[in-house]
């Protein structure tokens, strides 16, 4: 386990909620709406999704909520945001992004 990954689990959990999918595997869910974690702007937390991370980050709009594509923790690094948070993110976040990227999402300097 790598330093990211060990500062990942020191994060605070939240129960996975089904609802939080949109049918093709996206999170749609827990950006916003009833089915969405509340979190406090700037707030950090972890959860798991048919076996992958799930990465949370809140923000006044909503959760950004930075994801592995695939099951088993496997294939690139992909998010869901409010909205309003893409299009003032200096990150282009319409596509897979790195685990750099997800770094600097979380605050994360080490």
């Amino acid at each position: 386990m790598n330093k990211f990954q060990e500062y990942v689990q020191t994060l605070p959990f939240i129960e996975e909620n089904k609802n939080w999918l949109n049918g093709t595997g996206y999170l749609d869910n827990a950006v916003t709406g009833r089915e969405a974690p509340l979190l406090k702007p700037g707030e950090l937390a972890r959860s798991q999704s048919n076996g992958r991370t799930v990465l949370f980050v809140g923000e006044e709009e909503g959760n950004l909520v930075i994801f592995r594509r695939y099951t088993g923790d496997q294939g690139p690094w992909v998010c869901n945001v409010p909205l309003i948070f893409e299009r003032e993110c200096e990150h282009d976040l319409t596509s897979c992004i790195s685990e750099e990227v997800v770094k600097d999402l979380l605050g994360y300097t080490q």
